[in-house]
């Protein structure tokens, strides 16, 4: 498979880019279904997209099975309100007692959301 060299340089310009503009961000690399067909250990990816956003960069008790990253706060107050629906202690809260609760909770992680530059891969 021939590799798309001309996306890869216009991603790569825009990596350069975005560390400029942001110095201090971690860099964080997520690979796609596609990325690697485990013919080989490592693989080049032919599609590459890089851009600024954030994730929660600590553990959580509403991570734990799953093992999920959060990179989206909304979605991370949606995986809070999933588990706190099966706690019996919520069974009889009001509907917003329940979702002053979510936001409680969510709160508590303020601070473990970092700036990030994702580099997404794949073929």
């Amino acid at each position: 498979m021939g590799m798309n060299m001309e996306g890869l340089i216009a991603q790569s310009d825009k990596l350069r880019q975005l560390i400029l503009e942001h110095p201090d961000y971690m860099i964080a690399v997520v690979a796609g279904e596609e990325a690697n067909t485990g013919d080989y250990s490592y693989a080049f990816c032919s599609k590459l997209d890089v851009r600024v956003g954030r994730f929660l960069n600590v553990k959580t008790p509403y991570d734990r099975k799953s093992g999920i990253v959060f990179s989206d706060e909304d979605d991370f107050e949606e995986r809070i309100q999933e588990v706190l629906e099966d706690d019996p202690k919520c069974k009889d809260m009001t509907d917003k007692e329940f979702f002053d609760l979510v936001k409680a909770e969510a709160a508590k992680y303020a601070d473990g959301w970092k700036d990030v530059i994702f580099i997404y891969a794949d073929n």
